[in-house]
């Protein structure tokens, strides 16, 4: 804010700025009101504020869009994973329970054993199988934990941001509110200049009014004063 501007706005604090211009000095009003509306002319700090509030907004929307992105695909692989992860342990715990045979009697096993029942190297293929398996599910879980800290700096961003541009719309209210205080008081002051400056014409008006009267009165008398002397001339 500028200096000039600031002071008057201080001075105008508390109380209306009409009211304030109207309990000033006549020549320190004019002075402070031609001073502030030179200062009014600049709003390049206004200009300023406005801009930087306006790029914060769009880096906060920007920023609130990738974390909201980042937050649906966050729940989303963590439903998946989740899902993955019992999966994959209700496998481990089937062939857990897989009775291991190297050599199956065909002839002597009926369906429903030889389902229940695996070779050694089917064992083992699915063992390595469900290995693997887990080994991905590991490294998926690993990258979904970095995502979730990437997040989770993206929300502090986000929240500095937002106190950014709430800083930012607080100084330009201020600026704003500052400025229109100033332009009341300006306009304020105008009006009472004029107010006085036709009092004083009323006034010059009257005075010369009066000292008219004045001389038609005593340029009456003198007449008066002649007329009586005339009249005594005559008599004598």
């Amino acid at each position: 804010m500028h200096n000039t501007m600031m002071n008057i706005w201080n001075r105008i604090t508390g109380k209306s700025s009409s009211s304030q211009a109207r309990h000033l000095d006549p020549h320190i009003r004019q002075s402070l009101s031609d001073a502030v509306q030179e200062e009014l002319q600049d709003d390049e700090e206004l200009r300023e504020v406005q801009e930087k509030l306006r790029q914060s907004t769009e880096q906060l929307q920007t920023i609130q869009e990738r974390e909201q992105f980042l937050g649906i695909r966050i729940q989303q692989y963590r439903k998946a994973l989740d899902e993955q992860r019992d999966h994959w342990r209700a496998e481990e715990e089937r062939l857990a329970r897989i009775t291991k045979v190297t050599n199956i009697d065909e002839e002597k096993s009926d369906d429903l054993e030889q389902q229940s029942q695996m070779t050694a190297t089917e064992f083992q293929q699915a063992e390595a199988a469900l290995q693997r398996r887990l080994e991905k599910w590991q490294a998926d879980e690993d990258a979904l934990t970095s995502i979730i800290e990437t997040h989770k700096v993206i929300l502090a961003s986000c929240e500095r941001m937002r106190r950014t541009v709430l800083q930012l719309q607080d100084k330009e209210h201020r600026i704003l509110q500052m400025r229109g205080d100033c332009e009341e008081f300006v306009k304020t002051a105008a009006e009472l200049e004029q107010s006085e400056t036709r009092r004083m014409e009323e006034r010059e008006s009257v005075n010369a009014s009066d000292v008219e009267s004045e001389r038609n009165g005593s340029q009456h008398n003198v007449d008066d004063g002649n007329s009586s002397s005339n009249d005594d001339d005559v008599a004598v």
